[in-house]
């Protein structure tokens, strides 16, 4: 299975702003599975949209281009907010094995 996720986040609290990529990929049950795709989109959606909170005032917008799929979620938190940017991929030629990248944008300005 060749599918992945591309993730990028940038959220604020009262600490700070933060910026994240990273990238998921299917997990050893999903690849082994008949439906394993079904299960890895869902499994990347329930990690971006939050319904469990009641003060969740998230909004979800999903865009199908070509070759992918990109989710957007904005929610509304109590010290900020959380904008999260998920395209689902099936390109092969993406490196899918990298870490990520963690930024805090109120630590660099102060000079950490």
């Amino acid at each position: 299975m060749k599918i992945h996720a591309h993730f990028e986040s940038r959220s604020s609290d009262c600490d700070g702003t933060y910026d994240r990529t990273w990238t998921v990929t299917p997990s050893d049950e999903e690849r082994a599975s008949e439906f394993g795709d079904i299960e890895f989109h869902d499994r990347v959606v329930a990690s971006v949209v939050n319904t469990y909170s009641i003060l969740a005032t998230g909004t979800l917008e999903v865009v199908k281009h070509d070759d992918c799929v990109r989710l957007s979620w904005t929610e509304s938190t109590e010290e900020g907010g959380i904008h999260t940017e998920v395209t689902l991929c099936e390109d092969e030629s993406c490196d899918t094995s990298g870490t990520g990248t963690f930024r805090d944008h109120t630590a660099e300005r102060a000079g950490y």
